[in-house]
């Protein structure tokens, strides 16, 4: 559920806390799941950066597996 929750904050560009809001919390417990926890800002940010390291690790592997060579750009 706490890997959901961080694609969600991520995806959906929330901030941090928006996990301990207290409607958030009422709305999981009584419509999504009953045995629901509440997750700090702190908690919501490490699960997050664990998220990033962990899918950056599986790029990084796909990419190794390139016969090819590839370059990116980007543009911000």
């Amino acid at each position: 559920m706490r890997v959901r929750m961080s694609e969600f904050l991520v995806a959906s560009e929330m901030p941090f806390t928006f996990a301990e809001d207290r409607y958030f919390e009422e709305f999981m417990q009584k419509y999504v799941q009953l045995a629901y926890q509440s997750v700090s800002r702190n908690t919501a940010r490490s699960d997050i950066l664990k998220l990033f390291h962990t899918l950056t690790e599986h790029l990084k592997i796909d990419f190794n597996n390139f016969d090819r060579v590839m370059c990116f750009t980007s543009d911000c």
